[in-house]
């Protein structure tokens, strides 16, 4: 097996652990956090969803080789 092929299954095995991840803080935050937190929680969730994206971008054009 050949370096390329090691990287990509990486690429793959990192994009699937970064959006369930990031999907299961979604749901965290979403549903487990204090109204006192406000508009934090929003920032949060935004953030997760910008680390899927760029997960998915980075998946999408396999920069590595």
């Amino acid at each position: 097996m050949a370096l390329h092929d090691y990287v990509e299954a990486a690429s793959t095995a990192v994009f699937i652990a970064s959006t369930v991840i990031n999907v299961f803080f979604i749901y965290i935050v979403h549903t487990k956090t204090k109204q006192d937190i406000g508009n934090y929680k929003y920032v949060m969730i935004c953030f997760a969803i910008g680390n899927i994206a760029y997960s998915l971008a980075e998946f999408i054009s396999k920069p590595a080789f």
